[in-house]
């Protein structure tokens, strides 16, 4: 601990303002006190006596700076900035700038424990003793005015009293501007049980003075830091393909008892169950580079920084890939430069019955990484492992789509149909015998010369029950959809009769492998007969516009499908749904057909 004597401001002495004879020309030049007297700067930080007066109340502080500190204890170099990272074992002084009033000198009470508020992010040290305060009289005589005492928990400072109990002996001095005190303190090694830092840079241990109001820590700068290794795995599906990511985090610094080293090897190992997936060759890379794979683990070099071990037993059971090298060994690491992952990809390909039609679709294949430390040329396994789980849900092999346009000439309607077909990473070339069915409905029928595949006209086979099929199709790429358009049509009578269109199911047939299979089919309405009752296609369409409040009135309009009425008009016109009555006669539009028309003088009105 040591202080500095200041009194001086703007380069001239500050003077006293004498208050008896008991001290002549006596000038207070400096406090010495000790730890972070952080009175009204840390009131989340603040560690005090919870019943105890503090000696906020009385100092005031202009500023606090933070310095290292020499051999000698005193301060190295100037002020460390806010937000400096600070180094782990260095010693430090906290300077503390401030004023005191006369009034403030005034206001204090001998042997009163005055308790200061300390940041619990510096190491408080054991005065129990007491250290002594100490002002400079003019002729250059140091005089105790009190003592500040710390008990490793807590810290407080007490003021001695005259000699004639009328005060303090503080009391005897007048206001004291520019003054100073310092201290030399160390920071904790551990962040304190309850604090939350900072968020700084990187999250390291900063101290920061915000305003001049606060002291804020975060955590410590070139640290070691002691982790284990983390892996974590990922794996997503396209098509018949998995990409699986593993992103490996090495060991940093081991401690003595995590039995392992800076020199010990380290490898992942990932198994796959063949009868779910399979290895594609020369799909692994890491660090975002293609890695040499070998099948013999005494081809590896002993210093590759990567590597790959594939190993896949004779009978065809589960394949293990072995990844190593120098990058996964354990590393000295830093809280300012912490490990950096290292991203693993590899890509397997699902097997064929998980994803064809009929087959054991809908399931889901699990995938795990393992950490494996070496000694004396033996992997063990360390526990440390990372599983994912990836779904394979049967996939869709073709859609449908119709749209069917009513010709205004009396010749029906036509509809132009588009069946896409999706390989799903399968090829099918000309002996997988890829079939497009299709099954149209009763009185539809196909357009001579509309079948394109891929914009290309192709002929289609007629079946017996108003279906056809075209056969062969090919694919281009297995992922790759193919596209199979043609147009179907429907003749005006249909709709006359009120016949419903039906709809039109499309399927496929192909051979793979060893067996045949049948994809799921699809299914689209082509539409409805007039005399179905659907808005615009059936016989009597009845709408009103609402009553008209002024008129009293309501208008009522029905729309009559010209094809059906076949001379039996006056059926259609039979209404008992209300009291409405028309307010003339002669705006009844089927006057002429209607029997209550022709005599009545005020009829019903007609719910046309």
């Amino acid at each position: 601990m040591g202080m500095f004597h200041r009194h001086s401001r703007g380069g001239k002495r500050l003077q006293r303002k004498p208050k008896s004879e008991h001290h002549p020309g006596v000038r207070l030049a400096a406090l010495l006190l000790c730890l972070s007297m952080l009175t009204g700067f840390l009131p989340a930080l603040a560690r005090a006596a919870d019943n105890g007066e503090k000696l906020s109340s009385i100092v005031t502080f202009d500023s606090i700076t933070l310095h290292y500190a020499g051999a000698d204890g005193q301060s190295v170099g100037a002020a460390v900035q806010d937000n400096t990272l600070l180094k782990k074992d260095d010693k430090l002084i906290l300077r503390y700038t401030y004023t005191i009033t006369e009034a403030q000198c005034n206001s204090i009470q001998a042997g009163t424990k005055y308790y200061l508020d300390v940041s619990p992010h510096l190491v408080l040290p054991h005065l129990e003793g007491g250290s002594p305060l100490t002002v400079e009289t003019e002729d250059g005589k140091q005089e105790q005015f009190g003592a500040i005492y710390a008990d490793g928990k807590s810290a407080w400072v007490t003021f001695a009293a005259k000699s004639d109990g009328s005060g303090t002996i503080l009391s005897e001095y007048g206001e004291l501007n520019n003054a100073y005190f310092y201290l030399n303190c160390n920071r904790a090694n551990d962040i304190p049980a309850g604090e939350t830092p900072i968020d700084g840079n990187s999250n390291l241990y900063a101290m920061k003075f915000e305003n001049n109001t606060q002291l804020k820590f975060g955590y410590a700068e070139n640290e070691p830091v002691s982790a284990k290794a983390q892996i974590n795995k990922g794996g997503s599906l396209r098509d018949k393909t998995i990409t699986w990511t593993i992103n490996y985090t090495p060991w940093q610094n081991p401690t003595e008892g995590d039995g392992v080293t800076l020199d010990t090897p380290f490898e992942l190992r990932d198994t796959i169950d063949t009868s779910l997936h399979s290895y594609v060759n020369n799909s692994v890379t890491i660090g975002g580079q293609s890695v040499t794979a070998y099948t013999s683990r005494d081809d590896i070099p002993t210093d590759a920084e990567t590597y790959v071990l594939v190993e896949t037993p004779a009978d065809g059971s589960d394949t293990t890939l072995t990844f190593g090298g120098i990058k996964f060994n354990a590393g000295q690491a830093t809280q300012g430069n912490p490990a950096t992952s290292l991203t693993i990809t590899y890509q397997t390909s699902i097997n064929d019955d998980l994803l064809l039609p009929g087959g054991t679709g809908s399931k889901s294949v699990k995938n795990a990484a393992d950490l494996f430390a070496g000694e004396d040329g033996v992997f063990n396994s360390l526990n440390i492992s990372s599983s994912k789980t990836v779904a394979i849900p049967q996939p869709t092999w073709l859609t449908k789509e119709g749209h069917t346009t009513r010709h205004t000439d009396g010749t029906g309607s036509t509809t132009d149909w588009t069946v896409t077909f999706q390989p799903n990473g399968f090829d099918f070339a000309t002996e997988n015998n890829l079939t497009l069915h299709d099954q149209l409905p009763n009185g539809s029928t196909l357009v001579a010369g509309s079948v394109k595949v891929d914009g290309a006209a192709v002929t289609a086979t007629a079946g017996t029950n108003n279906d056809f099929t075209i056969s062969p199709i090919t694919t281009t790429t297995n992922s790759q959809p193919v596209t199979i358009t043609y147009q179907s049509h429907v003749p005006e009578d249909m709709y006359d009769s009120g016949t419903s269109l039906g709809s039109n199911v499309a399927w496929f047939t192909f051979h793979y492998g060893d067996q045949d299979y049948t994809t799921p089919n699809a299914k689209k309405d082509v539409g409805s007969g007039d005399g179905s009752g659907t808005p615009g296609t059936a016989t009597l369409v009845k709408e009103n516009s609402g009553y008209d409040t002024a008129a009293r009135t309501i208008v009522w309009t029905v729309k009559i499908n010209p094809h059906l009425l076949n001379g039996s008009v006056i059926s259609f016109f039979r209404d008992e749904g209300g009291p409405s009555i028309y307010k003339d006669r002669d705006i009844c539009p089927y006057r002429p057909l209607c029997p209550q028309c022709r005599n009545a003088t005020a009829m019903p009105r007609l719910g046309l």
